[in-house]
């Protein structure tokens, strides 16, 4: 009977376990730097910023006037992806 009753709790133990998800674990933002590629292309410029547990990518499309910075690893739940524009329009050089 003894027996029975731990093995019974054990595997109640291992079902609510099944499922669960480490929410610290680290995401990282592979999805998102595909689709920017898949729609302007390999970009002109990059920069990669790593710092112990956290993480920064930027891909600058000069001809566009675009830039997009990723940023992912401990303290971000998801992708954080910052996008920032320019124009030279009126300069004279």
């Amino acid at each position: 009977m003894k027996k029975l009753r731990i093995l019974t709790i054990a595997l109640l133990l291992a079902i609510s376990f099944v499922g669960c998800k480490d929410d610290d674990k680290e995401s990282n933002c592979d999805k998102e730097i595909q689709d920017i590629i898949d729609q302007y292309g390999q970009p002109t410029m990059q920069q990669t910023i790593s710092t112990g547990d956290q993480n920064a990518i930027q891909y600058m499309y000069e001809d566009d006037g675009i830039a997009f910075t990723f940023y992912w690893g401990k303290g971000y739940k998801e992708c954080e992806v910052v996008r920032q524009s320019w124009s030279f329009g009126d300069l004279d050089f």
